[in-house]
């Protein structure tokens, strides 16, 4: 750890904040555990969305009286199918860095999907939609003293693909616009196709409140600095859009997510995943692409690691765990210098 950086170094017991619901949307669930029989990825057009309450668990330095505290939000992986604010790497690293002087806070977002390209790209985007909701839910929350200048984003996998796009949405800029009852809703964009089975998202993904589109309008403060832990992006050309530093972590024979340029899930050897998972690009791609953009961008390739770099199979931390965390903080303290 290098010497002299601010945030590095614990110094503060921790409280936290559970379940704490920040906005309410239709969707098909909002948690899933990996073990859970029910997280099927596709529904084939029989799933039914519901109104969902969106909550997430708030880790705060305790004992700490500074009225300007930098935020880290931290989303889980699982391939928008599965996964949930409790994941055990999840919650050892909101833990640590609310012990330097960070709130944290880990968000459930909606999941669940149809056949479809379409519609898989729209579970994307739903979750891009929930975290900026929560962060806007979290800056609301003028008790938790956050420094609107320095908030940082962080997940994994598919976790790593809403901090990315979050950071580098078109909107991003704003303050504090919007109100909280607008939170939340049905993603505009995506990608163009035509499966049958997505008009049960076109004509339920609305958040409640009304104004559900004008969601995605609202601009957010810009992230410093996002933790891309296994992750990957649709379209580089969103690195275009802001010049936030990217902190990478990847391993090269990742099986689950394209290292360089590719489709996910290539561990089944499965061609139809190429019919509902678009073509991505992974941490080395969006790396060589942010240095190109001169964005402040670091690398970290594991040549024998497996998808999940933190955990092994047994559900213990590899010694991963704790590099990418030590590492993680030091890039951030860089931007709160």
């Amino acid at each position: 750890m290098p010497a002299g950086l601010p945030y590095t170094t614990p110094k503060y017991g921790v409280s936290v904040e559970r379940n704490v619901v920040y906005a309410q949307a239709m969707g098909y669930r909002k948690d899933a555990p990996e073990d859970s029989k029910n997280a099927l990825p596709v529904s084939f057009g029989r799933g039914k969305m519901e109104l969902l309450d969106l909550d997430m668990d708030i880790y705060m330095p305790a004992g700490d009286h500074s009225l300007k505290r930098p935020l880290l939000l931290m989303m889980h992986g699982g391939s928008f199918f599965i996964g949930n604010k409790d994941e055990k790497g999840q919650v050892a690293w909101c833990q640590y860095f609310a012990s330097l002087g960070y709130v944290a806070a880990c968000i459930n977002y909606r999941m669940g999907f149809n056949l479809g390209k379409k519609s898989y790209c729209k579970a994307e985007d739903r979750a891009v939609e929930d975290a900026g909701s929560a962060l806007e839910y979290l800056l609301w929350r003028d008790d938790l003293h956050i420094d609107a200048e320095h908030i940082f984003a962080a997940g994994t996998s598919a976790g790593a693909i809403v901090a990315l796009r979050l950071a580098f949405h078109p909107d991003v800029g704003g303050g504090r616009e919007g109100t909280r009852e607008n939170a939340g809703g049905d993603a505009t964009g995506g990608v163009a196709g035509d499966a049958a089975s997505d008009a049960v998202e076109d004509a339920n993904g609305s958040a409640s409140g009304g104004a559900a589109r004008n969601a995605t309008m609202r601009k957010h403060p810009r992230i410093c600095a996002v933790g891309n832990l296994w992750g990957s992006v649709r379209d580089l050309s969103v690195l275009e859009n802001a010049s936030t530093p990217i902190l990478s972590f990847q391993a090269t024979g990742d099986p689950i997510m394209p290292y360089g340029g590719g489709y996910p899930f290539k561990k089944f050897n499965w061609g139809p995943t190429r019919l509902f998972a678009p073509y991505m690009y992974g941490t080395k791609a969006v790396h060589d692409r942010a240095l190109e953009l001169g964005i402040r961008a670091e690398h970290h390739p594991y040549p024998l690691a497996k998808h999940r770099l933190h955990m092994d199979r047994e559900g213990n931390f590899t010694p991963f765990f704790y590099e990418i965390r030590d590492r993680m903080a030091a890039f951030f303290a860089e931007e709160l210098l």
